[in-house]
């Protein structure tokens, strides 16, 4: 039984409502990343905690057909290339907020400050 991508919901509650649409006309699914995509709020990578539905390949005709109102394009590419509109404001979120990166100075410091007692 292969498994095929039909959506990726953006929010929980867009989640919540296309399994329960799937579920309620008996077509199974499988959520990628159901536990760990909510675990923590934040940026949503593709491949490591962004949410996506998937349905056996006999199933996907009745599942396109219901999850046609999520009105996306279900057959969008994981990735898209950057504009640089996009790369401008990752160099300006990366400057304002520099403490989303770990920063190895405050380990280095502290260490450096437990040897002079």
């Amino acid at each position: 039984m292969a498994l095929v991508p039909v959506l990726s919901p953006e929010t929980n509650s867009e989640l919540v409502v296309a399994v329960a649409l799937l579920e309620a006309h008996d077509v199974f699914c499988f959520v990628h990343n159901a536990g760990f995509g909510g675990l923590y709020p934040g940026v949503q990578l593709h491949i490591h905690n962004a949410r996506r539905i998937y349905v056996p390949e006999e199933q996907v005709e009745a599942a396109l057909e219901l999850l046609r109102d999520f009105d996306r394009e279900i057959d969008a590419p994981l990735y898209s290339p950057m504009s640089g509109r996009d790369k401008f404001r990752m160099v300006v979120e990366l400057l304002l907020f520099g403490w989303f990166m770990p920063d190895s100075r405050a380990r280095r410091s502290s260490a450096r400050g437990a040897g002079r007692d």
